[in-house]
């Protein structure tokens, strides 16, 4: 009997989650679209009514994160007044918009004006998306839970190659735009979150809200948690670092409601508590786009068609997503076995490996440039006859930079700074991640006519070692630890061994009990 109250506890926070991941699959699916509508509106050979040249190809790539960057700037504003589950709710709106707005599409600048609503939409979602989650969670489950937030973001993007492989880019947006419509029928089942309930001055309905996140249970038996919750909300009110949204290990935080509730003076930015973290995580949230893995993925269809793949041009991309889900699953047990940053290190010389293979065999094949004609004879016939190699090459590239690179720096952003610093911090490099992912797409076509696309692919290679240089002498393992942030502030030594105080402890990790 107890296992099964204990089973219903979990499950039910398991419920609420994976329903708020519905939006992070749409994101994710809009990130993916983008590799679907640029084959098909760039042939020229197509009969589609809308073509697009290379200057605008590389405006349709990069729209998406600028305007991400813009929305997650107004997220918090909507994400106080209205709720976490009130704003979801209120964000499927132009989710559905700009799917049916793909749809109906005739000219060039309406698939701009929906790329720009789709992204600011993005950019909206992410603080009540993450905020919720760590707010429904206990903290013994938050750390788990919150990693199927990236996770979703992949599925997504995965789901819509496999779309748009079967379909026409249009019908395919029609079907994409099912996925906020079931978001909002399940999230309007859902509780709004004790915190924000009870700083709305609500605690009935907080307590009603607790007792269905613990297990669809009476208020009596979680009485005492929510009079946790209520002091935590008494003494750290809305728009402050607040203590209760974060893990044993400080790792849950709400990582867009930074941008407007911080605030930094040139005082703040020059301490060494954020002076020393920021300047490392900000060239790992650089160095993570600029390796070609998020770039490589929005162009695959092309590049696939560019080197005759064996297979479908849809369908390689469609194996080339997919790698990037396995290698997320893949990446969250693999830190917890080997710590970050021997995972970082590892996925940074098999990606530099891919890298280096991926320009040799585009130079011996003789490929410099990408073939947007569809039926267009190959740039070197005989590379026909060993196409496979491209196929395993541009696959094994994505899966190892997703098993570490792509995801590093989101995984160590809330454990570098300290609790002062730590909401300005995050926000500081999330704008940085969306500005280095807007130029590494705005610039890959220019690149790739300028280096060909073998030099673009050794310029990765480079990247990717400056990158593993910058992890082994600077990066510290911080796996398990908590003494990160002394580590950062007065050079304290800290081993790069994964932290574990016993084979209890490790039991209970994977177990998922408080510690």
């Amino acid at each position: 009997m107890e296992n099964k109250v204990e089973n219903m506890r979990v499950f039910s926070q398991v419920v609420a989650v994976m329903v708020k991941n519905l939006l992070m699959l749409s994101i994710g699916m809009s990130v993916g679209y983008v590799g679907i509508i640029i084959p098909a509106l760039t042939d020229p050979n197509s009969k589609e009514s809308i073509y697009m040249d290379e200057a605008q190809t590389s405006w349709t790539s990069a729209i998406i994160p600028l305007a991400s960057l813009i929305g997650s700037a107004f997220s918090g504003s909507i994400t106080e007044p209205l709720g976490r589950r009130g704003s979801m709710i209120i964000l499927t709106v132009p989710c559905v918009i700009s799917w049916i707005s793909y749809y109906l599409a005739e000219e060039s600048w309406q698939i701009f004006a929906t790329l720009i609503l789709h992204g600011f939409t993005n950019g909206l979602v992410k603080a009540p998306v993450l905020i919720y989650v760590a707010e429904v969670t206990e903290p013994r489950l938050r750390g788990l839970l919150a990693s199927t937030t990236l996770l979703s973001t992949s599925i997504g993007i995965f789901l819509a190659f496999l779309i748009g492989s079967l379909l026409h880019w249009r019908i395919a947006a029609l079907v994409s735009c099912t996925v906020p419509l079931i978001s909002v029928c399940l999230l309007s089942r859902l509780p709004e979150t004790p915190y924000w309930l009870l700083a709305q001055n609500k605690p009935e309905e907080a307590r009603r809200s607790l007792a269905w996140l613990r297990g669809w249970t009476s208020e009596v038996k979680v009485e005492q948690e929510f009079q946790q919750i209520q002091k935590n909300v008494q003494m750290h009110p809305a728009g402050v670092d607040n203590p209760a949204f974060e893990d044993d290990s400080g790792r849950v935080i709400p990582l867009t409601k930074f941008i407007n509730a911080a605030r930094p003076t040139v005082k703040d930015l020059a301490k060494r508590s954020f002076l020393r973290p920021f300047s490392l995580m900000a060239f790992l949230f650089i160095w993570s786009n600029f390796i070609g893995v998020g770039t490589t993925q929005i162009y695959s269809v092309v590049i696939f068609s560019t080197f005759k793949a064996p297979v479908n041009k849809y369908y390689a991309s469609v194996l080339m997503s997919s790698a990037r889900v396995l290698a997320s699953i893949l990446c969250i047990f693999v830190v917890r076995l080997y710590g970050k940053r021997r995972t970082a290190m590892v996925s940074s010389f098999a990606l530099c490996l891919c890298s280096m293979c991926i320009g040799i065999y585009a130079y011996l094949c003789d490929v410099t440039q990408l073939n947007f004609t569809s039926d267009s004879a190959p740039i070197h016939e005989n590379h026909t006859n060993h196409a496979w190699i491209s196929l395993a090459l541009l696959i094994a590239f994505a899966f190892v930079g997703n098993c570490g690179p792509a995801n590093l720096p989101w995984t160590l952003v809330a454990e570098v700074f300290s609790n002062e610093a730590r909401i300005m911090g995050c926000g500081l490099l999330t704008s940085f991640h969306y500005i280095s992912s807007f130029t590494t797409n705005v610039v890959y076509l220019d690149m790739v006519s300028q280096f060909s696309f073998a030099g673009v692919y050794w310029t990765f290679a480079c990247i990717s070692i400056v990158g593993l240089l910058v992890i082994f002498f600077l990066l510290p393992e911080t796996d398990g630890r908590n003494d990160v942030v002394d580590h950062f502030i007065i050079r304290s030594d800290l081993s790069n061994s994964i932290k574990r105080k016993s084979v209890e402890y490790r039991n209970n990790v994977i177990s998922g009990s408080n510690i």
